[in-house]
């Protein structure tokens, strides 16, 4: 799998045209603020629908403009060529596939995989419980559309539930818990099974980069852990009824669950220092596209926006030499910053400046 080409219309700072990606190794070499991280963007966005920013769809139109679009055409594993188009008009989307438009994001997010590394990936590592959980979502739904329906059944009932305790209607509660209870219990197998598999992968990675001998893993805990069936979940649920109606919302569930990374035993995060801290975030990544590809076979895209940078020269070379089970990799540096040991990559090359790429083929 492989981008071939992006076309660029009023999306971000970005001048309008079409940049040409077609070799395994793309990298983008600017200042800040010049438009590497818009480019990455561009493609997450005509991936998946959404940007990996948080961010307003009026934000992705260039400046004064009312409507922008993406176009990235793609070579498919079996050689097929796809096109996908994403537009914005007015503040509404719409997504195309062959020209077709689409009404659920969920025909175009396994069309081409791609996992995306940024600064804000520390979020998952040391942010809140939210925001760890939605790395973990987020590496379910990359491979298994059932866990992304469940989800979204979930939310939905869980808004629902929590709207009848704000209005204190009590008595509609029961109609609730256990369709919660039911989809609850099979997240939290799911997430189970996930991070079982995922300590497969994640401990032996963390050590090759890292060169640390001590165990370093994920830590699953749930909110209802002690819960074996939907029927027990239910009685948990019935059994916080004072809390929920004290606090007018849901105290349990899988919308509470924990993960955790330990290193011999403890919480890693607690000690370790930024370095460490974004050491896990980057590695926690590559774990998750080595997972994909275990789950489907099939090797994603990956964008890396200047995360190589916190890395010395032979972290950044094991990291490379121990993510090599991708199609395609997008890199952003500043100039004049090494970019990887010489002579180990080639690929082409762009250099971006105030939204315009101009592109030469070089060694690196």
């Amino acid at each position: 799998m492989r981008i071939d080409s992006v076309s660029i219309y009023n999306f971000r700072n970005l001048q309008n045209g079409r940049v040409f990606c077609d070799n395994t190794f793309v990298t983008l070499v600017g200042n800040n603020g010049q438009g590497k991280t818009n480019f990455l963007e561009a493609i997450y966005t005509a991936c998946y629908g959404n940007s990996f920013r948080k961010t307003k769809l009026s934000q992705l139109c260039t400046f004064n403009t009312h409507e922008a679009a993406v176009s990235i055409t793609a070579f498919l594993d079996d050689g097929e060529k796809i096109k996908i188009t994403y537009r914005i008009k007015d503040g509404k989307r719409t997504i195309y596939i062959q020209n077709k438009e689409i009404r659920d994001r969920k025909e175009l997010i396994y069309m081409i995989p791609c996992i995306v590394f940024t600064h804000e990936d520390i979020d998952f590592v040391q942010g809140s419980p939210e925001e760890k959980r939605k790395f973990y979502n987020q590496t379910m739904t990359l491979y298994d559309p059932l866990f992304l329906d469940d989800m979204r059944k979930y939310k939905n009932l869980l808004k629902q539930r929590n709207s009848l305790l704000k209005d204190k209607r009590y008595d509609l509660l029961n109609l609730y818990d256990y369709q919660l209870a039911e989809v609850g219990m099979d997240i939290q197998k799911k997430r189970s099974q996930l991070v079982k598999e995922f300590n497969e992968l994640f401990p032996e990675l963390f050590k090759r980069i890292s060169l640390d001998e001590e165990k370093v893993y994920v830590v699953y805990k749930p909110s209802w852990k002690d819960c074996r069936s939907e029927e027990e979940a239910e009685n948990k649920l019935r059994n916080s009824l004072e809390n929920d109606m004290r606090y007018q919302t849901t105290t349990t569930g899988p919308h509470r669950d924990r993960f955790i990374v330990v290193r011999n035993g403890k919480n890693y995060i607690e000690t370790a220092s930024t370095g460490q801290k974004r050491l896990v975030s980057l590695i926690l990544r590559s774990a998750q596209a080595s997972f994909f590809t275990r789950k489907t076979g099939t090797k994603p895209i990956i964008l890396l926006d200047d995360v190589l940078l916190e890395l010395d020269i032979e972290k950044r070379e094991r990291f490379l030499d121990n993510t090599r089970g991708f199609s395609q990799a997008f890199f952003t540096f500043l100039p004049g910053e090494a970019y990887f040991r010489e002579g180990s990559f080639s690929g082409k090359v762009y250099r971006v400046i105030d939204g315009e790429f101009s592109d030469y083929e070089k060694s690196i």
